[in-house]
């Protein structure tokens, strides 16, 4: 029945003519009238979103003028940027240039939000595996990007466990209001369903300009997990690995390229709406799928989660109206649970920290500033001191 739903759904949405070049790798660009989200004002400015990937080349010219940074840390023993085209850049710096890709260069690629501004945490590689129990390279990347103060994470690279630590931080991400988005893997076969199957994360599957849902070796790829689905069929690369070479583009299929799309477009919806919550940005995610209004649903048969998304759908409703609560706590991994989430929100609210040196206040000061109250126990001690001495000296004068 959902799948019928949205099947007409799509028949409103948004097409590409008949006679259009189906080559096109920029296709989505106007599927979800991007140019007039731009046109409007909503290019992501003021939004900060971290790329968690391999490795990038920064100095591709898709990516002149761009707000983009590159954390140098080194989560597995390789450079989170490389000039070489191979596997792992040509996949990192592709997906980044669908946020602020300016349109040049091999593939042409311009960016959902030109304007965010973006971090790129590279792990080097695209098979690096973390020890058992101990923080994973998604972890520590993620924190990485929490603590730079990032409002939405996107993530394709997917791993098959989670440590503690690596829950830890993502309860932590979640309840710092951090929408942390990731690609579902592209066959079922695969087996890295983390951390798009963990609670509280946005999970994307890939759709193709008909509608239907990416398949691989003839078999759909169908996730009971997936939250939404966007463009990630014939998408251009800013680069071809087989070739080496980053004058030279082809046209990738794989829920990687759908990812940073719906990223994009929660980061111009958070720009349009900057009073509403990162909970009701989702909330709104997957109330307003597909180009026309309809009851929330979710198709967990035949893979559709609650739908593919619309930007101009997204952007015309405001996601205030929606409850603070995020809908996505619910996933069979069950894990981090609705609980920790809240704990490590209480727990940041009720113990705040001081930073001394820096302005800070320490813990039950009042509000008086550190520098003042280390005067008054300077002076206290120096009169204190004085009282002394003459008490001593009095007593001698005396004897």
């Amino acid at each position: 029945m959902f799948a019928g739903v949205f099947a007409m759904a799509l028949a409103t949405a948004p097409a590409v003519s008949a006679t259009a070049d189906t080559t096109d790798g920029n296709w989505w660009y106007d599927y979800y009238d991007v140019g007039q989200a731009h046109a409007q004002g909503w290019t992501g400015k003021g939004v900060k979103i971290t790329v968690i990937d391999g490795q990038i080349n920064p100095d591709l010219p898709v990516f002149s003028g761009a707000d983009l940074t590159i954390d140098k840390t080194s989560y597995c023993d390789a450079s989170p940027f490389i000039t070489e085209a191979n596997e792992t850049s040509v996949h990192g710096s592709s997906v980044t240039a669908l946020l602020i890709g300016n349109g040049t260069g091999a593939g042409a690629v311009k960016g959902i939000v030109p304007d965010a501004s973006v971090r790129f945490e590279g792990y080097g590689t695209l098979d690096c595996k973390g020890a058992g129990g101990k923080t994973t390279e998604f972890g520590r990347a993620l924190q990485a990007a929490v603590d730079s103060g990032s409002d939405i994470v996107t993530t394709s690279i997917g791993t098959t466990a989670l440590s503690k630590p690596d829950l830890a931080a993502l309860a932590g991400a979640l309840a710092k209001g951090v929408i942390v988005v990731a690609a579902v893997p592209n066959a079922s076969t695969e087996g890295s369903d983390l951390p798009s199957g963990a609670n509280g994360v946005v999970s994307v599957n890939a759709l193709g300009q008909d509608g239907t849902i990416q398949a691989h070796d003839g078999a759909t790829t169908i996730n009971p997990e997936v939250t939404v689905l966007a463009a990630g069929v014939g998408i251009a690369t800013n680069g071809d690995e087989q070739s080496a070479s980053w004058d030279s583009s082809y046209r990738a299929i794989g829920s990687s390229f759908a990812t940073p799309l719906v990223a994009g477009m929660l980061a111009a919806a958070k720009q349009k709406y900057p009073d509403a919550s990162s909970n009701q940005l989702i909330q709104s995610l997957i109330h307003n799928t597909t180009p026309d209004d309809h009851e929330l649903m979710r198709d967990e048969k035949t893979g559709f989660g609650y739908g593919p998304v619309s930007l101009t759908h997204l952007l015309a409703v405001d996601p205030v109206q929606y409850p603070d609560k995020n809908p996505l706590l619910d996933k069979a991994y069950a894990k981090p649970t609705a609980e920790q989430v809240a704990d490590v929100g209480t727990a940041a609210t009720a113990a705040p920290t001081a930073k001394v040196g820096t302005g800070g206040e320490l813990p039950g000061s009042g509000g008086v500033p550190v520098p003042l109250i280390v005067g008054i126990v300077v002076g206290v001690v120096v009169i204190a001191g004085v009282v002394v001495i003459v008490a001593v000296l009095g007593g001698r004068r005396r004897k």
